[in-house]
């Protein structure tokens, strides 16, 4: 794994400062293309990673649902998400994201504290708390999405709107993966990302969205919708051991 953990000592022997970010000069570009995402980021509305309230999920009967889907395809780990948010960290994470060969890439590459990190598809998501075994190199043909989207909806055409799936523990599972793991502004329809992971969870397949996650992030850069992967953000920087003497603020 081409990470780094600790920090390096200065010549003295002492240990360099903890990591600090407190204010957005914190944040360095070192290219044009790292500036122009920072402006953008600048002017986004921050917030922490939805998720669905357990007291409601209980409520509603779904809570034990949700556990034995998610301990099914592996996922145990990732979905119950409580860390907090931290915004400067979060724009320093999605300003130098990149994913260097787009869809036939296998690693991708970020700065946290203005350290640089290196992670394949797989480190990062046994980092955010999907199984091993899970897969993040997955195939799921758009034939493949029509077929599914008929067989759960009973629509040949016509919008794919989640209001349309005719079983309730499916139709709360689409508004969470839209809500939490693919989050937009429009989450009331399914795409065929969407589809693909309601298809693992319906078929019990054990695969990892970690691909489908970071296109979402990576498009943050280009859109005005609002940030809320700051809680996964933490989790990373959290698992990459950075935040024990980190001066930072959350949200």
């Amino acid at each position: 794994m081409d990470i780094c953990v600790g920090y390096p000592e200065d010549e003295g022997g002492s240990s360099m400062p903890r990591p600090t970010l407190l204010s957005i000069h914190d944040i360095v570009p070192r290219d044009e293309d790292e500036s122009m995402d920072l402006d953008l980021l600048n002017w986004k509305a921050y917030g922490l990673t939805r998720v669905f309230d357990v007291f409601l999920l209980s409520r509603t009967g779904m809570l034990d649902e949700f556990e034995e889907v998610f301990h099914a395809i592996g996922w145990s780990n990732f979905w119950e998400i409580n860390e907090p948010g931290c915004e400067l960290l979060t724009r320093e994470f999605v300003m130098t994201l990149r994913s260097p060969l787009g869809v036939h890439s296998t690693r991708i590459s970020f700065r946290l504290f203005g350290r640089e990190f290196s992670l394949s598809y797989q480190e990062l998501s046994e980092m955010l708390g999907f199984a091993m075994v899970c897969n993040p190199n997955t195939e799921f043909t758009a034939p493949q999405a029509t077929t599914f989207w008929r067989e759960i909806s009973g629509q040949v055409r016509g919008k794919c709107s989640i209001s349309r799936i005719r079983n309730p523990t499916l139709r709360f599972l689409a508004r969470w993966v839209t809500l939490v793991l693919l989050p937009r502004d429009d989450v009331c329809c399914v795409n065929v990302h969407d589809l693909e992971i309601l298809h693992a969870m319906y078929t019990r397949r054990k695969i990892s969205p970690v691909r489908h996650m970071v296109r979402c992030w990576l498009d943050l850069t280009h859109d005005w919708n609002a940030v809320t992967i700051t809680s996964l953000v933490t989790r990373i920087t959290n698992r990459l051991e950075l935040l024990e003497d980190a001066n930072i603020e959350y949200i």
